[in-house]
């Protein structure tokens, strides 16, 4: 079992999304340490996942956060939220 990673820097979902949106719903869970897409259809009812994670990339990239997809299974994966590292080249 995977331990729940609360990332207390990151937005808040009220700051980025409308309360009862599926944005909202999507992003509180992921921010709250992660879920899989199993768990995104069964327990959010949300059937157009992929499209719901793009929306948030595109909110998070300008404030240097990811959605990061790892392959859990075949066909399952864990999305969770990653703080964006910036790498300076030596001058």
């Amino acid at each position: 079992m995977q331990q729940m990673q609360l990332n207390l820097d990151a937005p808040k979902a009220s700051e980025l999304f409308q309360y009862d949106s599926q944005n909202y719903a999507l992003y509180s869970r992921i921010a709250s340490g992660g879920i899989t897409n199993a768990e995104i259809v069964k327990e959010l009812g949300i059937f157009s996942y992929t499209r719901r994670i793009s929306d948030l990339r595109e909110k998070l990239h300008p404030l240097l956060y990811d959605v990061k997809a790892e392959r859990i299974q075949k066909s399952l994966y864990r999305y969770t939220l990653v703080k964006i590292q910036i790498h300076q080249a030596a001058a």
